[in-house]
């Protein structure tokens, strides 16, 4: 396999084998970088941590205990193999549409830009020809 960093896509969806749609984070923690792979639940929201994967391709699940109020982790059966990229839905496309718009909104709309304005300014601009020692 390649580099570690790569083996899934940053905040990408992939599907765990029951179908729970989960987000990929990677953490490089210095010398322990894992990815971290949180439930995504309605509207987006992100829940627990489910399953972490480590650098020797191991696999665990992070079980919360009620009781204690921490989730624990614990060596899964899961593979890599069992992360499987989720199909694009129309729920996360209409997430993106909706952030793509958030983000237009907050770059500048640069202004339409006179033709005429702009002829003027080609007719008086000096050649590189010109410039040239």
């Amino acid at each position: 396999m390649g580099h570690f960093q790569t083996w899934f896509e940053p905040r990408g969806v992939y599907l765990l084998p029951d179908g729970t749609p989960v987000a990929a984070l990677y953490f490089d923690f210095d010398e322990f970088p894992r990815w971290w792979f949180v439930e995504v639940r309605e509207h987006g929201r992100m829940g627990m941590i489910v399953a972490a994967v480590f650098p020797n391709g191991s696999v665990w699940n992070y079980i919360f205990q009620p009781d204690r109020g921490v989730c624990i982790p614990q060596c899964s059966d899961l593979t890599l193999e069992d992360l499987r990229p989720a199909p694009p839905t129309a729920a996360l496309g209409s997430w993106v549409t909706r952030a793509g718009h958030a983000l237009a909104l907050l770059i500048p709309k640069t202004p339409a830009i006179d033709p005429e304005l702009l002829a003027l300014c080609a007719r008086y601009a000096t050649p590189a020809e010109e410039l040239a020692p």
